[in-house]
């Protein structure tokens, strides 16, 4: 794969994922929240494109994932106070978007 989305790669496992498949060649599209230190480690790295955005707006998810080949997601977290829990809400998005665009 040539461009691969990865959602969370923040930290964690997402920021593993994103370390492996730039190690294969590959580049890297990473949707973070605003978190500008992550976002700084990751743009300090060559082959990351970050897009700073919250995994529960489709078309930032659309957006940042429109030009890859595949997509990578380690979304996961607490609920959040309206009730909403980005294990589903956020990655509804990332497959929806996925789906849409023909992204595997």
């Amino acid at each position: 794969f040539r461009n691969v989305f990865v959602a969370g790669a923040s930290r964690g496992v997402g920021r593993m994922v994103v370390q492996k498949i730039l190690q294969k060649g590959s580049s890297v599209v990473a949707l973070v929240r605003n978190n500008t230190e992550a976002a700084s480690e990751l743009n300090a790295l060559e082959g990351v494109t970050v897009i700073e955005g919250d995994a529960f707006d489709y078309k930032t998810v659309e957006n940042a994932m429109d030009g890859c080949s595949a997509v990578v997601s380690t979304l996961g977290g607490s609920p959040q106070e309206n009730g909403k829990i980005i294990d589903y809400d956020g990655n509804q998005n990332v497959i929806e978007a996925a789906g849409i665009l023909g992204v595997t």
